[in-house]
């Protein structure tokens, strides 16, 4: 029997997911691990990717990758330092329209809201191997064929479960001494058992692709195609928190100005506008210095070039000056396609 071992990480930290069908505010565990149920339609959607990008024809080699993927038997490594989050609850925008629905008593159109709970289990967003989810799979199905197909679509995967979570997943080959610490069991064994939704021994592409509100599977405890297995969670390491240390960074100095106007310049004009309040920013040092008010740069004496050395980043004979950038740097700032600030 072959083995498939597969390194999945999550760079922001965190999982979010929530197992079929399950209300979020009735779910114990939330989805952990994740679900081979879950990977096996990831990988069904991200072929179609694969196949739109190559142009390539027929479907057989979709049906035999899906065949080794239900037909597997997984177990997983989980990371010792993975623990679930506090639950957080928020109301979501909804349905858009008019409140209070009659239009005769003055409503307005506005999102309805709704509340929504997310759990997920947070996880070491460093890329050591421990901090890692590590799946193993199981089967006589796997070929060097189906292989080059998981690749691809493993390489296509940029999230996994709720688009806020981030994902990288990729194969490893042989030689991993990493060992499953958490095998799926037919019944749960413990209080730490959790379900976990598998691809059904057999299951059929159709199965895979089907749509959870479809009437044939809306209404089930469990899709078609898919089976419940219980993960014997290992035990969770106690957190410590991680020893403060102080982070020096160099003194700066930044002054921001805020642009109101009617008609918001153009960003292609955004160098023209720093240089020009550059030239105003020198202008008034200069008078400033000289007490002189129609003084202007190109009429001030050597000294007060000198003094104004670190925000021209000249010296008193205009050559620019050598070293660190230590001087003033006059910039803007974009927001929507707009310049909104200036910064010094």
């Amino acid at each position: 029997m072959a083995r498939v071992i597969l390194r999945q990480s999550f760079p922001l930290g965190r999982f979010h997911a929530t197992p079929w069908r399950i209300n979020p505010f009735d779910d114990h565990f939330g989805e952990w691990p994740p679900s081979p149920w879950r990977l096996t339609r990831a990988i069904c959607a991200r072929w179609y990717q694969w196949q739109r990008e190559l142009g390539m024809r027929g479907d057989e080699e979709l049906e035999r990758l899906l065949r080794a993927l239900c037909n597997s038997q997984y177990a997983f490594k989980l990371p010792s330092n993975a623990h679930r989050v506090f639950e957080v609850r928020q109301y979501q925008p909804a349905q858009f329209g008019w409140h209070p629905a009659e239009k005769k008593k003055a409503g307005t159109r506005s999102y309805e809201t709704t509340l929504v709970q997310d759990n997920a289990w947070c996880v070491s967003a460093d890329a050591s191997d421990e901090s890692a989810v590590w799946w193993f799979l199981d089967s006589d199905e796997w070929t060097p064929g189906t292989l080059t197909a998981l690749d691809a679509c493993l390489a296509r995967i940029v999230y996994f479960g709720r688009a806020e979570t981030l994902t990288m997943i990729e194969r490893r080959l042989e030689g991993i001494t990493i060992e499953p610490n958490c095998p799926l069991n037919q019944e749960p064994r413990s209080s730490r058992s959790a379900p976990v939704l598998v691809p059904l021994r057999g299951a059929i592409r159709e199965d895979v692709e089907r749509i959870t509100d479809e009437s044939h599977a809306k209404n089930r405890t469990v899709t078609p195609g898919a089976v419940w297995r219980y993960a014997d969670l290992p035990p969770p390491t106690t957190l410590r928190e991680s020893a403060w240390r102080r982070i020096i960074v160099p003194s700066t100095n930044l002054i921001q100005f805020a642009i109101g106007c009617a008609v918001p310049p153009d960003p292609g004009a955004l160098v023209r506008i720093t240089s020009r309040f550059r030239s105003r920013v020198l202008t008034a040092f200069a008078r400033h210095r000289t007490g002189n008010r129609k003084v202007t740069w190109s009429t001030v004496p050597a000294w007060v070039r000198v003094d104004a050395a670190l925000l021209s980043g000249k010296d008193s004979k205009g050559v620019p000056l050598e070293g660190p950038h230590r001087h003033a740097r006059f910039l803007g700032w974009i927001d929507d396609g707009a310049i909104t600030r200036l910064l010094v």
